[in-house]
């Protein structure tokens, strides 16, 4: 076949010739560009930007998990992981007059995974008050890496989204084998995340969906498809429903909770709520009232249907890119 030379690809062999760190280089600056900076500008009015919103619906850009999703700018896909995706969000300022307040959940999906798994050590790490990154950085296969909290930190996201060797080692770096090492010995300090997979995997094949915690289904047929590769995807999608649309709707509820209580705010023009992107809420106040980063936090972490409490992490800044956190 044709050799590729998507990104994974030439990611993994960036360093066998100068030309390819060029390339990828090339085409980061061209998608800021053409996506993000074009992109953007026509959907300007005046110094604002208001991208559509959509919840349920028929159009392609709504997710089946109940996640908010956005079009006309896509607002979820403003960059935020390289320096220069960062330069994008530096962009989006408050009104003159107001800063911007963000709430950010603190690992909400490895919280909902913990919940449904009742794995006895992510429960633990988390009634302490602890970062499982951190907790998992410390098993001797993180220990001998180069930066163990980063890697601890893509592999449990990685895992509980049922990532298997080969895609675990291209996201580190590392051989397929090291791969299924760092895989098996996840396995190993959270045994109910498998236990918890396993399961959910048998009920989608045996009933033909699964379901979130606030009832939101998700049927996958194509788990009995006789192609393997449609089939391994209809079972990924059974195991991420569940946590995904679980956390989408702990996000919309901690927002919704907000807006009532606060209405009257909202109303004469102390603060706005902006928008929700996965799971984060970022809302505008007027200078001088920050402290209403306490009342964001409140709502976000008192709708909690899940047995460790929720942590809302609260940032504040001159623009998206440039928040500093609170407390």
């Amino acid at each position: 076949g044709i050799p590729s030379t998507d990104h994974l690809t030439l990611e993994s062999i960036k360093t066998s010739h100068p030309v390819i760190p060029l390339l990828l280089e090339y085409r980061e600056v061209n998608k800021l560009i053409s996506t993000y900076i074009n992109g953007i500008m026509k959907y300007v009015k005046g110094d604002r930007i208001y991208p559509q919103f959509h919840q349920i619906s028929h159009d392609h850009a709504a997710t089946l998990s109940g996640r908010l999703a956005s079009s006309n700018p896509n607002f979820q896909n403003i960059p935020n992981r390289t320096d220069r995706g960062k330069l994008i969000r530096k962009a989006f300022i408050p009104t003159e007059g107001y800063t911007l307040i963000k709430g950010d959940y603190a690992q909400l999906e490895l919280m909902v995974m913990a919940h449904f798994s009742q794995d006895a050590n992510m429960l633990e790490a988390y009634r302490n008050g602890g970062d499982l990154h951190t907790h998992t950085s410390l098993l001797p296969v993180f220990q001998r890496r180069a930066n163990p909290r980063f890697d601890a930190k893509t592999t449990n996201f990685s895992i509980i989204y049922g990532a298997e060797p080969k895609t675990l080692s291209e996201r580190l770096g590392c051989s397929i084998e090291e791969g299924k090492e760092i895989r098996a010995a996840i396995f190993e300090t959270y045994p109910g995340i498998k236990k918890w997979i396993d399961g959910t995997r048998n009920f989608a094949s045996k009933d033909g969906y699964t379901e979130s915690l606030f009832g939101r289904r998700r049927s996958c047929p194509l788990v009995h498809s006789d192609k393997w590769g449609e089939k391994e995807g209809a079972y990924r999608e059974a195991v991420n429903h569940p946590i995904q649309s679980t956390a989408a709707d702990i996000c919309k509820l901690g927002m919704i909770d907000f807006y009532n209580t606060y209405k009257p705010f909202i109303d004469n023009g102390d603060m706005f709520i902006i928008g929700q992107v996965h799971d984060e809420i970022l809302i505008e106040v007027k200078t001088g009232l920050e402290d209403w980063s306490d009342n964001l936090k409140q709502s976000m972490e008192i709708i909690n249907p899940l047995c460790i409490p929720l942590k809302a992490e609260m940032a504040t800044g001159p623009n998206w890119a440039e928040m500093e956190k609170l407390g």
